[in-house]
């Protein structure tokens, strides 16, 4: 008895720390519908000048180029005739750990805005982020994504899961062979 669990301490003990100790790597696929929120400021201590919103649809080219594109489509909801009242455009950026850069280009539908630069940071959660822009103006952006319906594991967690199975398996071919 004390070999068999001698043998599935060891078996948990690998699957726990195969991922290796805070080696929580932030490695997120931006793939997916965000909702995004932009506002152009104003001036310091002033409410923002414009905002839009709406859907921004991402595209993620792989894990190792932590590249990706996308387009969005947003609505004007707050300001007057000096704001767009559509903003549409196309997008590519990067992400390294939680830090993301991107450049929208904004079509002829959206005025002479052209290319505004993005930069921000993805939540360690994965399902938020915020940032600034800049170009002639500047202001704030947040994104929220579209839950999945189902969550996934990290690898943490299908690492534990793999040595739950493994130590129930053998639990359970001990239990035959007695």
């Amino acid at each position: 008895a004390g070999r068999f669990c001698s043998f599935v301490g060891l078996l948990v003990f690998l699957s726990v720390v195969a991922v290796g100790p805070g080696a929580k790597a932030m490695e997120f696929d931006m793939t997916g519908r965000w909702d995004l929120t932009v506002l152009q400021a104003q001036g310091t201590g002033n409410p923002p000048l414009c905002q839009w919103v709406g859907p921004m649809m991402l595209n993620q080219m792989g894990m190792m180029s932590m590249g990706f594109t996308g387009s969005m489509a947003l609505h004007r909801v707050l300001g007057g005739s000096q704001c767009p009242a559509m903003l549409d455009g196309m997008l590519a950026g990067t992400i390294e750990g939680t830090l993301l850069e991107f450049s929208i280009y904004f079509g002829p539908g959206s005025g002479q805005i052209g290319q505004v630069a993005f930069t921000g940071t993805v939540m360690e959660d994965g399902q938020s982020a915020h940032g600034t822009w800049l170009n002639e103006a500047s202001g704030t952006w947040s994104a929220q994504r579209h839950r999945q319906a189902v969550p996934a594991l990290g690898a943490g967690a299908l690492a534990t899961l793999f040595g739950l199975l493994m130590a129930g398996g053998v639990l359970r071919l001990r239990h035959r062979s007695v």
